[in-house]
């Protein structure tokens, strides 16, 4: 299946994780399983793969296509994931590998939320004496305020990335579990599914918030950690490309509760809107969620216009009859992996002031309390309305 009929079927009204689609492989991504295939082919050793890349471009369908040669090969396969990677999988009637702990198989693991879970999944994988570990990451997704200097360290880059952690045991396990271990580095920097307005809005952000935040003080510290994430940040918000044109990515920052109402019937407007799953993704960072229909009398196609419609029905209330999911700012990993047609965030004056401003010598819960902005944008497929009130 080549790219132009991949596009055919992702723009049909049908789920987009349609057997087809997710067993569809560009030639970037076809280069890099069987770069895989061939060094697990050339070397007993156990090894361990890391595949760094960002939303939709394909981690998924690499390690789904991995498993099914693995196996026609004769091997056994563990695919450790979340469960909503899962059950995207699942949705699309596909078979995917259990979590195979038997001697000699090959552990394959979907978008770990954190970086201990990749310290984890090392000592799983050489407890049970695996043939190899391959792991799928967007570290861009990862709250942790040390992340990107851990990620390093497993990835043997940079030895600065220990003077700024210091000697810290998570440190010391990470050291402990990836020495004398051959790790492979892949990175995918096409993007399938976002299309390109959207995702470029997307991506943008993230790298101008990314490039304001640093967790030190000193500048010689702060300047160490920028030499170390620069590598991320080139390849996975520098480097992306995006295959499908058109989209929308648009912030308005002096918003009201009447246009959040108004994008949101937008979004039930659209003829083309899945049923299958919930359409859209409304992301609220207060009380956004708590204005009645009453207030503004936005037309929500199939939901006010039906026969005994409460009028007093609140934004949050309606979310499900507009198929449509609804959750908290401080709630990213229930929607890692997963994909929308629409993405409305809603974000307090005071976060968004913190998106905007230089901070550094940032604490773990500041930290956190800005990195989600990047896995709500990249769930969109084709827009990204964020209303600032």
């Amino acid at each position: 299946m080549d790219i132009n009929q991949a596009q055919e079927i992702f723009d049909e009204p049908e789920p987009f994780v349609a057997e087809q689609w997710l067993k569809f492989l560009s030639d970037e991504q076809i280069n890099l399983e069987d770069e895989v295939l061939g060094q697990l082919s050339d070397n007993a050793q156990f090894q361990f793969h890391i595949i760094l890349g960002g939303a939709g471009t394909g981690k998924t369908q690499v390690l789904l296509l991995l498993a099914q040669e693995l196996q026609e090969s004769g091997h056994r396969v563990g695919y450790f994931t979340t469960s909503g990677v899962r059950s995207m999988i699942e949705k699309a009637g596909l078979d995917i590998p259990s979590e195979n702990l038997a001697r000699g198989a090959v552990h394959l693991v979907d978008d770990p939320t954190e970086v201990g879970q990749v310290t984890e999944a090392l000592k799983r994988a050489k407890a049970f004496q695996a043939r190899a570990l391959v792991v799928a990451i967007d570290p861009f997704q990862w709250t942790e305020r040390t992340a990107f200097l851990k990620l390093a360290t497993i990835l043997g880059e940079h030895n600065p990335a220990e003077d700024l952690l210091g000697r810290r045991n998570t440190l010391v396990n990470l050291k402990n579990e990836v020495t004398g271990v051959p790790i492979h580095k892949h990175y995918l920097k096409t993007a399938y599914r976002q299309t390109k307005v959207a995702g470029t809005g997307s991506i943008g952000l993230s790298n101008s918030i990314f490039q304001r935040m640093n967790p030190y003080v000193r500048s010689e510290k702060m300047t160490q950690f920028a030499s170390i994430t620069r590598p991320f940040v080139d390849n996975l918000l520098g480097g992306l490309s995006h295959v499908s044109e058109g989209g929308s990515f648009e912030i308005i920052e002096d918003g009201t509760a009447e246009q959040v109402w108004k994008a949101l019937s937008m979004f039930a407007s659209r003829s083309d809107r899945w049923t299958w799953t919930e359409s859209a993704l409304f992301v609220f960072d207060g009380s956004q969620g708590e204005s009645k229909w009453s207030d503004y009398q936005v037309e929500i196609p199939g939901v006010s216009d039906q026969p005994g419609f409460d009028v007093d029905t609140s934004l949050w209330q309606i979310l499900p009859a507009m198929n449509v999911r609804g959750i908290r700012f401080s709630d990213p990993i229930s929607v890692r992996g997963q994909e929308f047609q629409d993405v409305l965030i809603c974000i307090s004056r005071r976060r968004w002031s913190q998106f905007r401003t230089a901070k550094t010598g940032m604490d773990g819960p500041s930290w956190a309390s800005i990195m989600p902005i990047h896995t709500f944008t990249t769930r969109a497929i084709d827009s990204v309305l964020i209303i600032v009130y």
